[in-house]
């Protein structure tokens, strides 16, 4: 399996090792024979580690409570601690080279700054950020001059072009987080048993739901539903309940066919181009379940903006896609769920974050990706193991309003493109931890296909006027993340590709415009 491959690896050549290593993970590794520990988050802090470190004390934990004094491993490269002549926790530091970081202090330990390292896809040459500090050329921005639509500029070649792109380093990086899993769902992969190859048999468990499971229409009949299936050998499928199979074939794995992906489902343009390449990539006979959230409002329920959004973007993707089975999933929270559950356990995993605003989006996607609500009107609880979110596609593409205020003020592409790469480079501090903390609490994982390696390295080449267009002839809804709008057109979308940016905090309702996102919360 890809765990052996890199422990091998990592035992050979450590420092080698992690700058060939694609996809998200953190790591902690105790290499005996040297007696070093090597730790470290993935190239753009997709996991989450926290630590608390002084000279004669190491610890490193996933996840923490708020009580504790930890902070966030900094995504800046590779720390290794040598115990093989000292018991003090000297840390070495092998920062990354694209990166153009220095860590070299910190207040209760000493920290030695070692050589860079260079990531094969993110940190090679062919995706440095060339364009920093260049301004366009009136050709450069010649096509965006007069008014122009969506389908006109899909008609110019180079625009086109780099469309193209986009879509397939983009669809790649779905494809590969929605197959590289087990071909069962959350619930099944408890598992009816496993094969063994030693006894040649294949244990069934009883019993294997969740107690509490809150049965629908949708919910797993194992004797009708799990199959023993295989790709490879000559039989088709195999009944669980029968304990069937094939004992020459190493290959039989168990499925079933409820679903095993979700999208964070707004209804906006970033979730529902993930939806719909999503189902490029999963069997037809198993649905995808799209989450929406909504808190709680005194006037109008649940009729949140994004519960609007989300069920007008559904019916967009019914057309595009009409044999799929689109499970709109509606997630409702009371102000009196919030309130409980906030300050009971999603606290404990926003921390160290602290602000408003990690409040307002730790709270609305640790409820979101909680993935029980409600499916055409029955209570429904989603068994997907896999979630996807549209994290990362403001940052790289210019979808924020300060970007749009960043050019208007100072009338210069290179101030966006800095502001650009700020954005993108800091996203493991404000949100991948984070939001990793929150979703893995549910047993599902968070996968980010616009934070894919391939998908970052090709935006890393553009400079921001190929990216967006936050000009008075590109207003919202057209000239921010203008790439991805036009990406958006050529699967077919239409509404949602000139759908303006909306929070996700603000969108479900779940903060208070009134409050300031950067102050501290009095609520964690």
């Amino acid at each position: 399996c890809d765990s052996e491959v890199v422990f091998e690896r990592l035992k050979s050549d450590p420092l080698t090792a992690i700058t060939e290593v694609g996809g998200p993970f953190s790591l902690v590794f105790w290499h005996s024979e040297s007696r070093q520990l090597w730790f470290g988050r993935d190239v753009l802090g997709r996991h989450s580690l926290l630590w608390s470190v002084s000279s004669n004390h190491l610890l490193l934990t996933s996840a923490a409570h708020r009580q504790s004094n930890l902070e966030e491993v900094p995504a800046l490269g590779l720390f290794m601690v040598d115990l093989s002549s000292s018991q003090n926790i000297d840390i070495k530091f092998f920062p990354w080279a694209h990166l153009g970081i220095s860590f070299s202090t910190m207040s209760k330990v000493r920290v030695e700054e070692k050589w860079k390292l260079v990531h094969a896809e993110v940190g090679n040459g062919s995706s440095r950020r060339s364009w920093l500090g260049v301004e366009p050329e009136e050709k450069d921005l010649a096509v965006y001059k007069s008014d122009y639509t969506l389908e006109r500029l899909l008609q110019e070649p180079t625009v086109l072009e780099r469309v193209e792109k986009l879509l397939q380093v983009l669809t790649l990086a779905v494809e590969c987080r929605v197959r590289k899993q087990p071909g069962v769902c959350k619930d099944c992969v408890r598992d009816s048993g496993k094969y063994s190859q030693t006894t040649n048999d294949y244990m069934v468990k009883e019993d294997y739901l969740p107690e509490n499971k809150i049965y629908s229409q949708n919910s797993c009949q194992h004797d009708k539903d799990c199959k023993l299936k295989c790709e490879n050998c000559s039989k088709e499928t195999f009944s669980v309940e029968n304990k069937s199979y094939e004992q020459n074939c190493n290959h039989c794995r168990l499925t079933c066919k409820h679903c095993s992906v979700a999208v964070l489902f707004s209804g906006g343009l970033d979730s529902t181009i993930l939806a719909l390449l999503a189902d490029k990539f999963t069997s037809r006979h198993i649905p995808i379940d799209l989450y929406n959230v909504a808190f709680q409002q005194s006037k109008d329920g649940f009729q949140v903006p994004d519960r609007v959004t989300g069920s007008a973007s559904l019916e967009e993707l019914k057309k595009l896609a009409p044999d799929r089975t689109w499970n709109f999933v509606q997630i409702d929270i009371s102000q009196e769920e919030l309130a409980l559950l906030r300050s009971s356990r999603v606290a404990d995993l926003i921390y160290p974050l602290t602000s408003v605003l990690d409040d307002s989006l730790g709270s609305a996607l640790w409820f979101a990706a909680r993935g029980q609500g409600y499916l055409n009107g029955q209570p429904y609880i989603s068994p997907a193991r896999v979630v996807l979110s549209g994290l990362g596609a403001d940052e790289q593409l210019g979808g924020y309003t300060r970007h749009r205020n960043t050019l208007r003020h100072s009338g210069q592409w290179a101030a966006l493109g800095l502001e650009l790469v700020a954005d993108t480079d800091c996203i493991s501090r404000r949100n991948l931890g984070r939001d990793d903390r929150v979703v893995c609490d549910h047993g599902r994982q968070l996968r980010v296909p616009f934070l894919d390696e391939r998908v970052v390295s090709y935006i890393n080449t553009l400079p921001p006027w190929h990216r967006c267009q936050p000009t008075p002839e590109g207003p919202p809804g057209l000239g921010d993340k203008l790439l991805l709008r036009l990406l958006a057109r050529r699967l077919g979308l239409e509404a949602v590709a000139v759908l303006p940016k909306r929070a996700l905090q603000f969108g479900s309702r779940i903060a208070n415009r009134k409050e300031k996102g950067n102050q501290i919360s009095q609520r964690l």
